[in-house]
């Protein structure tokens, strides 16, 4: 019984209208507050639950990509079945799905969103993940499975470095990722370059952690790759993928919470391709 009134109480308290018909006393009382912010998420949560009932990506270079389970690892789930997730990469990624590579080499894979993304798309493509989370190689797994993606196309290790590298990046072309939190300016260093001189290269930059990583990386890059930088568009720039129908049962605030990507300040990319 007293579960099914405070239930009661939270539905009612979901709604702006009683919020705001609410006495200003009341509705400061730290209990009441509380019993609001647990209604507001559970809307948000259903809601979720309704819009992402079949769980694959509606919009961008991986439509359709299913995602078995609603675990991810390290970054926002809903920008990725969005669709809005990293969409400053889009046209990028779109003509660079028009090359052949031999293999797509994918450095912090994580739930493996972009490798098995890319997977899908490059269906002669060699696909290698490098990630130290055991966490990050069973989603990944679950995420290859899931869409098809045959073992022998697959290749999921773990730390990376100048060696093991060197054992999958061929003369020929192939596509690298990176996004590994700073780390990134040891796999770029001026000693290896060799390794992946002949690949298209794209690298999130995390200047807040390690100072100065974006201009390094250039700087090494600089003689044999053309080079482009992308920065973070804000949450409210991506909203016109929410401009479907559907998407109309959201408040605006959880339609920006619903393309928000959680960064912690200003980031860019480097896209670099091989001359």
């Amino acid at each position: 019984m007293k579960k099914t009134i405070r239930s009661v109480f939270r539905k009612i308290l979901e709604h702006d209208w009683i919020w705001q018909l609410c006495p200003s006393w009341l509705r400061d009382k730290s209990f009441i507050r509380v019993q609001r912010g647990v209604a507001l998420e559970e809307r948000y949560k259903n809601l979720c639950s309704k819009i992402f009932i079949e769980r694959k990506v509606l919009n961008g270079p991986f439509s359709g990509l299913y995602f078995p389970t609603l675990n991810i690892q390290g970054s926002a789930l809903f920008p990725r079945l969005v669709g809005s997730y990293e969409s400053e990469l889009h046209t990028i990624l779109e003509r660079l799905l028009n090359k052949s590579y031999v293999s797509v080499i994918d450095i912090g894979f994580a739930e493996g969103y972009y490798l098995i993304g890319l997977g899908k798309r490059l269906k002669n493509s060699k696909l290698i993940g490098f990630d130290i989370s055991s966490e990050a190689h069973e989603l990944c797994s679950k995420l290859s499975i899931s869409n098809d993606i045959s073992n022998e196309r697959i290749s999921l290790l773990g730390e990376c470095n100048p060696s093991t590298l060197s054992q999958f990046l061929p003369s020929k072309s192939s596509l690298l990722l990176c996004d590994c939190e700073g780390f990134e300016a040891q796999v770029f260093s001026e000693n290896d370059k060799s390794i992946w001189i002949d690949s298209d290269i794209i690298v999130e930059c995390h200047d807040f952690i390690k100072f100065g990583v974006t201009e390094f990386i250039c700087s090494v890059l600089k003689d044999s790759h053309a080079i482009s930088l992308i920065y973070t568009a804000s949450s409210e720039e991506k909203l016109e993928f929410l401009d479907d129908p559907m998407f109309d049962i959201f408040k605006m605030e959880e339609k920006l919470r619903l393309v928000a990507e959680g960064r912690p300040s200003k980031q860019c990319w480097i896209v670099a391709e091989a001359i």
